[in-house]
Order: structure tokens, then C-alpha cells, then sequence
């Protein structure tokens, strides 16, 4: 029987990393010195839909990837984001948040390299998610597969950073929208 032994020790497995997930909050936020829950505190003020696997999630790993490598540097970085994007039996999102985390890592190399500040994040990771939503209207838009993962609107616009690194629309949906 498949489900037997090998499902308890998946359960039980399972059981122990839930547990464990509110104190890794805890030292995720330690980690990151509190970036963790500054970029989920904007991306709720934000208003955008989607706070799981869509836009105000892109928005929220956009900030905390760049602010993340514009105060530590790439390495320090991008081991605090592979960590956040270990699996804890919630997979599906993965790809969407790496996606775009290095997109958020480009931004935070840009604004590091100009000794930025995290107002700067904050309006390039803003100009962004401007350009993911032509028109500024999230409701009304035609959907297209993203060109790793997810799903990004279909007339999204590149945006442009000063030194002329192009950054790609944000994956703003893991799932087809529209089904």
C-alpha cells in the first residue's frame, strides 16, 4: 500500500515544517532586518488584487529582492531569497517568485550601484508594475503566458532602468486569470 508507512512519514513531515513555519517567519524577518515585513506591508497598501500568487505577491517580491540587494549585496541576497522560496508544501509559486525576484535583483543592483535608497526601490519597483499594467487598469486586461512561468498581461511594457538594463513585465499570476 503507497499511502501506508510512506504517506505517515509525509504527513508527519509536513506536520513538523507547518509547526515550524511561524518561527521561520521569525527569523526570516531577523534575517532581512525587518525588509520581510516592510515589503508585504506595501505591497497591502499597494491595493493591488492577489496578496497569494498574484499582483500585490509580484509587487511584494519585487520590493523585497531589491531592497534585499541594494543593502547586502548579491550574495547575502540571494541566499535570504532562496531560503524564503524554500518549499514548505506550497510549491505552486515558486517559479513565479523567482521570476520575479530577479527581476527585483536587478532593480537592487541598479539603485546599489548608484548608492540608492529604498525610495528609489520603491519607485523602480513601482514603474514596473506600472508598465505589467498598461493603462493602470487590472481589471480589464487580455492575459498571455509569462516567458518562464505564470501569467503576465499581454500589452505589458518592459521598463527601462537609467543605465539602460531593460527589466521584463512582472509575472503577475501563476494561473490562467481567465479560467
Amino acid at each position: 500500500m503507497c499511502n501506508g508507512v510512506e504517506g505517515m512519514v509525509a504527513d508527519t513531515a509536513q506536520k513538523i515544517l507547518k509547526s515550524a513555519l511561524p518561527k521561520w517567519r521569525e527569523v526570516q524577518d531577523w534575517a532581512t532586518d525587518g525588509a520581510a515585513d516592510w515589503a508585504v506591508g506595501l505591497s497591502v497598501a499597494s491595493q493591488l488584487p492577489g496578496r497569494l500568487d498574484g499582483p500585490a505577491d509580484a509587487f511584494r517580491h519585487l520590493l523585497i529582492a531589491a531592497e534585499l540587494h541594494r543593502v547586502y549585496g548579491q550574495s547575502y541576497a540571494g541566499r535570504l531569497l532562496n531560503a524564503h522560496e524554500f518549499d514548505f508544501g506550497h510549491s505552486s509559486d515558486t517559479d513565479m517568485d523567482e521570476y520575479n525576484n530577479e527581476i527585483g535583483q536587478q532593480i537592487g543592483r541598479y539603485v546599489r550601484s548608484n548608492n540608492g535608497s529604498t525610495a528609489d526601490v520603491i519607485k523602480f519597483a513601482k514603474q514596473v508594475m506600472l508598465n505589467s499594467f498598461p493603462g493602470g487598469d487590472s481589471a480589464n486586461v487580455r492575459w498571455e503566458p509569462g516567458p518562464e512561468t505564470g501569467w503576465r498581461v499581454k500589452a505589458a511594457k518592459s521598463t527601462q532602468l537609467p543605465n539602460g538594463v531593460i527589466l521584463q513585465p512582472a509575472v503577475v499570476a501563476e494561473n490562467d486569470p481567465d479560467k
